[in-house]
């Protein structure tokens, strides 16, 4: 019990740390579905922040506008939708076992379809009053949901 003793190891065969270089890698090589997938759903959350909402009241002179995140449970549920598909997608790409791929193909069109459900809700829910971000998170769900039916239709039963 002398201080000449080494340090203890830790046991081997327990889990290493994630390679981060590694992923990146695999990230910035993601093609087709994958790639359309995670730039959409990228693009989808920046635009969360942007204004979806708009509203004047010219007689008093008061405007203003309102990102996804404050215009309502729907524009919200959409967004978090888009960061699930997002994620599931990510998670593919860096080489993460979700299941089967078919099956994890399917959780993908199913997030990335309900979230452009839900954004077209919003939509109609307030028409008149819809700002330039809920139009361009219309287009990036449609993108996200037809590259989750590419990979849907190309995965292995």
């Amino acid at each position: 019990m002398g201080m000449d003793q080494p340090p203890s190891q830790p046991p081997s065969g327990g889990a290493k740390p994630p390679d981060w270089g590694e992923m990146s890698g695999k990230i910035k090589a993601a093609q087709g579905p994958d790639r359309l997938i995670l730039i959409a759903g990228l693009l989808f959350f920046i635009d969360s922040f942007l204004p979806w909402f708009r509203i004047k009241l010219g007689i008093l002179g008061i405007s203003g506008t309102v990102s996804g995140w404050n215009y309502g449970g729907l524009a919200v549920f959409a967004i978090l939708l888009a960061i699930a598909a997002t994620a599931v997608a990510l998670a593919g790409v860096v080489g993460m076992q979700m299941g089967a791929p078919k099956q994890t193909a399917q959780l993908l069109l199913g997030l990335a379809g309900a979230c452009l459900v839900f954004t077209v809700i919003r939509w109609l829910t307030h028409p008149g009053f819809a700002a330039y971000g809920l139009y361009i998170a219309i287009v990036l769900s449609a993108i996200m949901t037809y590259g989750a039916w590419q990979k849907f239709q190309s995965s292995p039963a």
